[in-house]
């Protein structure tokens, strides 16, 4: 379905409601990462295992949620992108009901992996009912604006979930928090996004998009390139927030904070926008550089994290000691 189909269905009227609602339905689908994020060092105290132990349900998660991606490709090409995105939601909200239920280890390890599931439908979607809505020119300010809507996921989340586990713990900040705000997201999307309709392709569209796009160089380099600055920037968000928290006491509501959320509230639609204006007139060289530019801003990240903490944890004054 094309841009103007989509947006003519929904009117400008009701059009003005699609960005603030693709930009709530990604901040409600990553609480529970953030509060895993966050919250990793209290959950380990409560199972008795380490840090590196609980980290595992991101591997967990994020091989569930690769081994089901190719799944969604093929739904959504089968049916409603909106419907996708609902189920979606309604996963991540049932991932937490059990995450935050869960007497065990292993129960927890099993919901939490239904994240990868969720986010494997919510994610794509957003990105495919982004191109149904707007027009081709419109897209990069779009997507800059919907990957705002995690950071300040990350921001406000992270001194929810910080206030609401210092109250309850952690366990009620999955059922209060993590649990409720996917569901709202739902309803929101219910709501307010026009139907895209089903595609008429069938299983044979699939199959032919997945050749066209593995057989497409570029398309592959970009697919590489996303999966490799998703994997640093997992492990910076997990590790880095249970080191500030482990080696400085920060508190948790201020780990998201003070880490790079704010930075990812304020990048990503300035970098939406500036694409929006270049891409007219930009040649295919200064893309490629300012793709590679954004690639490896994570590598530089993480590279600079130790460097600096080493200094802050020897600096005179401070409380703890290598």
């Amino acid at each position: 379905m094309g841009a103007d189909g989509g947006a003519g269905r929904g009117g400008r009227a009701r059009k003005g409601f699609i960005l603030p609602t693709l930009m709530f339905a990604y901040f409600c689908s990553l609480p529970s990462l953030v509060l895993t994020s966050i919250l990793l060092v209290d959950m380990g105290e409560s199972f008795g295992q380490p840090v590196g132990v609980m980290a595992q349900m991101q591997t967990l998660s994020s091989l569930v949620g690769t081994l089901s991606a190719f799944a969604v490709g093929i739904l959504c090409v089968r049916y409603n992108a909106k419907a996708i995105l609902l189920a979606g939601l309604a996963v991540l909200g049932l991932s937490a009901l059990g995450c935050g239920s869960a007497p065990t280890l292993s129960i927890l390890l099993i919901f939490y992996a239904l994240t990868g599931l969720g986010m494997a439908m919510v994610d794509p979607m957003v990105g495919a009912l982004t191109a149904d809505f707007f027009d081709v020119d419109e897209r990069a300010r779009v997507i800059g604006l919907t990957g705002a809507g995690g950071g300040l996921s990350y921001i406000l989340g992270s001194l929810v979930i910080g206030y609401v586990a210092s109250v309850s713990g952690w366990r009620t900040a999955f059922l209060g928090y993590a649990m409720v705000l996917p569901l709202l997201g739902a309803l929101l999307s219910h709501m307010a996004l026009p139907s895209t309709g089903k595609s008429p392709s069938g299983g044979g569209g699939a199959i032919e998009s997945f050749r066209e796009i593995y057989s497409n160089r570029s398309a592959m380099a970009c697919l590489l390139g996303n999966l490799l600055t998703s994997a640093m920037a997992q492990g910076i968000y997990v590790y880095s927030f249970s080191f500030l928290r482990e080696r400085f006491m920060v508190a948790p509501g201020w780990t998201g904070v003070v880490s790079s959320a704010p930075c990812r509230v304020t990048s990503k639609p300035a970098i939406g926008s500036s694409a929006e204006k270049r891409q007219e007139t930009a040649t295919a060289p200064p893309r490629r550089v300012a793709c590679i530019c954004v690639k490896t801003m994570p590598t530089l990240a993480s590279m600079g994290q130790p460097i600096s903490a080493s200094r802050w944890v020897a600096s005179p004054g401070s409380r703890y000691t290598p």
